[in-house]
């Protein structure tokens, strides 16, 4: 064997012996940008600048990207958090309504989040919808409250916060004595039975 071909073995050897001891490139390798010293990529990245990056609200990252159930990534920051999933793509969750997504099991109870948080349109509230069927309304008066189901399918169809029930200012519960389930509203309330359906009072 020539002595080029010796050291192109050689070099070869060492090359694999390195990649066995460190392993492969992480999937991320060059991609993304640290952000007070914590590296954020991809859809998560793309929604963090769009926020203005840590100038923004989010602030700076206190984690990295990690796992989130079913397939998911997440990665928290000093004013909130995001999460992404392909099904929904990267949506912000942050305040009193990230606080309540949390108390009902974040992704693993009401999804993923389908929308970023938004003002509602009387410019009172704010709220995020969830791929589960449920929706997190928060005003200043109200506090954060849960709708979803069968109770927040008639209230859409009323017109949301702009019918006359207004705001959610308590979580849906069951009925006493059990057998159906009901929500108070600013203006009114909302039952439901499994033979009767949703129906509103106000």
């Amino acid at each position: 064997m020539s002595k080029r071909l010796m050291f192109r073995a050689a070099t070869v050897s060492v090359s694999l012996a390195v990649t066995a001891l460190i392993g492969s490139a992480p999937a991320h390798a060059g991609e993304g940008s640290y952000h007070c010293g914590v590296l954020v990529y991809g859809a998560i990245e793309d929604k963090y600048l769009s926020l203005n990056a840590q100038n923004g609200k989010l602030g700076c990252p206190t984690t990295t990207e990690a796992d989130a159930a079913g397939g998911g990534r997440q990665q928290w920051f000093k004013g909130g958090s995001v999460f992404w999933h392909p099904r929904t793509g990267a949506h912000v969750v942050w305040g009193a309504i990230l606080g309540k997504w949390v108390q009902y099991g974040r992704e693993s109870g009401y999804g993923y989040p389908l929308t970023d948080e938004l003002t509602t349109p009387d410019r009172v509230g704010r709220y995020n919808h969830f791929e589960r069927g449920g929706s997190i309304y928060w005003t200043p008066a109200t506090g954060a409250h849960t709708v979803y189901g069968a109770i927040r399918g008639e209230w859409a169809a009323k017109g949301w916060e702009r019918s006359c029930l207004r705001y959610p200012i308590a979580d849906e519960a069951d009925t006493p004595g059990g057998g159906g389930r009901y929500q108070l509203f600013q203006g009114g309330s909302m039952y439901w039975t499994p033979n009767g359906g949703a129906h509103s009072t106000c």
